[in-house]
């Protein structure tokens, strides 16, 4: 009997303390910083912008059960074609921030200036099933796509995973 209660208490503490580290990664987990120094260019002219509308998860239930998908949906808001687009991400546990899953997406097709394409990156045999993590996601991240700012490249979110069911812990 004692060793279901003290179960019991540990599962709460944990699911307390991952609630407590939500509010102080929200402070960071959207800043943007301009890696490179460079300066953004006023006009988008003649160039493709290529940014993130949205990036997170999502569940459904397959063949086998709970299925979790990572996703990003790239855009380009420049007035050019881009072709060769890579976008590499990441996800990974915090506070340490352990990579548990990465790699990098190849768009084949290339990209009309307005138009976006969704990517399906990884799924729930590569996620773990219960954290707080950091996704973060960068469009062209070799710069082999010249752009009209690079500023929107980066994007990153932090979620709370509850037995395979992600839930974003930021706004964005």
């Amino acid at each position: 009997m004692f060793g279901h209660t003290k179960k019991i208490v540990r599962i709460v503490a944990v699911v307390l303390i991952v609630l407590m580290c939500i509010p102080m990664l929200q402070a960071s987990s959207n800043r943007k910083q301009n890696v490179l120094g460079e300066k953004p260019c006023s006009a988008n002219v003649g160039r493709p912008d290529l940014a993130f509308q949205k990036i997170g998860f999502y569940t459904i239930y397959g063949d086998h059960g709970l299925e979790v998908y990572a996703y990003a949906n790239v855009v380009n808001n420049g007035n050019e074609s881009a072709y060769g687009i890579d976008v590499l991400y990441s996800v990974n546990r915090l506070p340490f921030m352990r990579t548990v899953s990465t790699d990098t997406i190849h768009v084949s097709d290339g990209l009309p200036p307005g138009g976006s394409v969704f990517l399906c990156l990884t799924y729930s045999r590569y996620l773990p099933k219960i954290g707080v993590f950091r996704m973060t996601c960068e469009v062209n991240p070799e710069r082999t796509i010249n752009e009209s700012t690079y500023d929107n490249n980066i994007l990153a979110r932090n979620f709370l995973d509850l037995f395979g069911f992600w839930f974003p812990s930021d706004q964005g």
